[in-house]
């Protein structure tokens, strides 16, 4: 039995760390996007962390089959520093997934976005070119990026593709400047490789200020819900939680893999503009509902939970 319970810690841990490295992979994938709209290297393709999600799936069923093989209720429970690093690990998680959740909402949607992923599968990401025409003059999106204003511009560019070079049309360039004339330097998508594939303007500017604004407010969750879980004058929500409850952790299990099948659908199915926002922000609603019904749950459970056996009773009234 000591055995089993090895495996069920050490597979709940797994479960936990897996899913905060989940939302990283997926988040490494966008940051970069944000940080620097004018970089000259190809871009390397948001990755939408389906690796690290099935790693995650599985050590979840390995923590689920471990956990049932065992039911004694003897064992020595985790120190409460064991629970307040595990309650901090869970609200950290839960705040990045949330911008995770959030991620395919600001990529391109529709015929849009799947010519974007193609180029990218070609090899191809941002590159600098020439501007060879100013179809129309600057727009301004009021964006900032980098202390920088950003502007939009229809144009054409001389594209150098491998083996030759070709002038195409692009709406919507980001540009930083309200001044564009030919012969500047804008950075747009294209794979050399594939000149049938044409290139397209990056489209951050037009989204980016709400972006961060939206995904820092969900960020400020993660210290709140660590605190919550690993704060608390008591740990036993937490002790409750490395504990399988089927009314607790399936409903969650539940809500986990709906955000993720919400998120899959418009990373692989490229719907248009209205259902790739709003499933995306569904399924980071999904996972704030998963953290508070865990929680509300292990607390029921600690609530009900029968005084322990050398637990001194309180007096009687006379």
């Amino acid at each position: 039995m000591a055995g089993i319970w090895t495996w069920t810690r050490l597979s709940g841990w797994l479960t936990v760390l897996s899913a905060l490295t989940t939302a990283l992979w997926e988040l490494a994938g966008i940051v970069p996007e944000w940080v620097d709209l004018g970089r000259t290297e190809p871009d390397i393709p948001t990755t939408h962390a389906l690796l690290p999600a099935t790693v995650t799936a599985g050590c979840a069923l390995v923590w689920v089959t471990a956990s049932l093989a065992t039911r004694r209720r003897d064992r020595q429970a985790p120190g409460r520093d064991d629970n307040r690093l595990l309650g901090a690990v869970l609200g950290l998680t839960l705040a990045l997934g949330g911008i995770a959740a959030l991620a395919p909402a600001f990529e391109p949607h529709g015929d849009n976005g799947r010519l974007t992923t193609q180029i990218y599968q070609a090899g191809g990401g941002t590159h600098t070119v020439t501007v060879a025409q100013v179809l129309s003059p600057p727009k301004d999106t009021d964006t900032v990026v980098n202390h920088q204003r950003i502007y939009t511009a229809d144009i054409v560019v001389d594209v150098p593709f491998t083996g030759h070079s070709r002038a195409l049309a692009v709406r919507d360039v980001a540009v930083s400047g309200p001044l564009l004339s030919k012969g500047d330097q804008v950075a747009v998508l294209y794979a050399p490789t594939r000149p049938d594939l044409g290139a397209r303007a990056t489209g951050l500017g037009d989204f980016l200020g709400g972006f961060f604004a939206f995904g820092m407010m969900i960020f400020a969750v993660g210290p709140c819900l660590a605190l919550t879980f690993g704060g608390t004058e008591s740990d036993q929500p937490i002790a409750a939680l490395r504990r399988f409850q089927p009314g607790l952790h399936l409903p969650v299990m539940a809500l986990l893999c709906l955000a993720a099948g919400l998120d899959a659908v418009v990373v692989y199915t490229f719907p248009s503009t209205l259902p790739g926002w709003l499933l995306p922000i569904t399924a980071a609603a999904l996972l704030g509902l998963a953290g508070l019904w865990a929680l509300r749950c292990a607390s029921d459970l600690d609530a009900a939970a029968p005084a322990p056996a050398d637990a001194v009773p309180a007096s009687a009234p006379n």
